[in-house]
């Protein structure tokens, strides 16, 4: 409920803020007089991005990747509470969607719709009800308040400058790689200054940046190992209090994954690395929990608590 709690406030902040003045910039003085660092510097950066809702994530995009992991959280979590608790849970879920879609990152919303629809196919009572009613405030938004029509609109045309740099990306990647074989570390971020020109927007190539490609595979490995733990089973899944938690964490930790083919945040800003591993240590012990209550205590099938049972 901490979790929670935090971002619902962050989220009534930046939408607040953002409905009202319309611009990126208009929060920083905001975070400037609440002592985040960088805050001149994050004023220049969002002068390009001034159509995007700004927030204490600091980028757009960044607010972006972790509403995409947060959201399935909070509707699992609100869906199977009652009181305040379930309050807290759906009002995440509402707010969440609308700053997702006012922060305009593309990858982040296609991460989030994909992992859905994936799970959607599992049977999960009132998803696809989610996903309407999140269609629904989609185009009433796109319909009737300007910044997300332009960023939309964006796609389309020929002059798109985030799709540009990307594409830019990828064709000088592999001269970074000939340039650091073995990566470039943690001590600093790409580019690198006199050696390369681009960084690169994908969280597993990003780890061929900094530890070359034996982190990646590593990375991999582990993200492998992950799935097999906490995978649901091949039948219908039965949202419970229970299982709430862990089926919540591990689609929201899907959900970064999927975004990394887009964006590189959750492998090196350091709230998105800690809020990705925390997730997926939570799912990991939830599943685990549940698993041994499983096996400890029978129960008939249509009372599993299993994160995969079937009813």
């Amino acid at each position: 409920m901490a979790l929670l709690g935090g971002t619902l406030l962050l989220l009534v902040l930046s939408i607040s803020v953002y409905v009202t003045k319309g611009s990126a910039t208009a929060i920083i003085p905001i975070l400037g007089s609440l002592g985040y660092s960088g805050a001149d510097i994050l004023s220049e950066s969002l002068l390009s991005l001034a159509s995007r809702m700004g927030s204490p994530w600091m980028h757009p995009n960044v607010a972006g990747g972790a509403l995409a992991m947060l959201l399935p959280l909070a509707f699992c979590f609100g869906m199977t509470r009652t009181g305040s608790a379930r309050r807290l849970g759906l009002t995440v879920a509402a707010l969440g969607a609308i700053g997702l879609l006012l922060t305009g990152s593309r990858g982040a919303l296609l991460s989030l719709i994909a992992v859905m629809l994936l799970m959607a196919r599992r049977r999960i009572p009132h998803l696809g009800r989610l996903l309407m009613g999140g269609l629904v405030a989609g185009i009433f938004l796109l319909a009737f308040y300007p910044p997300p029509q332009d960023r939309l609109m964006g796609l389309f045309t020929s002059d798109d400058a985030s799709t540009a740099i990307r594409f830019l990306e990828y064709s000088h990647f592999p001269d970074a790689v000939a340039t650091f074989p073995f990566g470039i570390g943690f001590k600093v971020d790409p580019p690198v200054l006199g050696y390369t020109k681009f960084g690169i927007s994908n969280l597993w190539l990003n780890f061929i940046y900094k530890i070359g490609l034996p982190g990646m595979l590593l990375f991999i490995a582990v993200t492998i190992s992950w799935w097999k733990e906490v995978r649901p089973g091949s039948d219908r899944v039965v949202l419970t209090r229970e299982n709430a938690i862990a089926l919540g964490c591990t689609t929201g930790v899907l959900s970064a994954l999927f975004s990394g083919l887009f964006d590189h945040y959750f492998s090196f800003t350091s709230v998105l690395v800690a809020l990705f591993w925390l997730f997926v240590g939570i799912s990991l012990h939830e599943t685990r929990r549940l698993r041994a209550k499983a096996e400890t205590t029978p129960q008939h099938p249509d009372a599993s608590h299993e994160p995969g049972a079937s009813s």
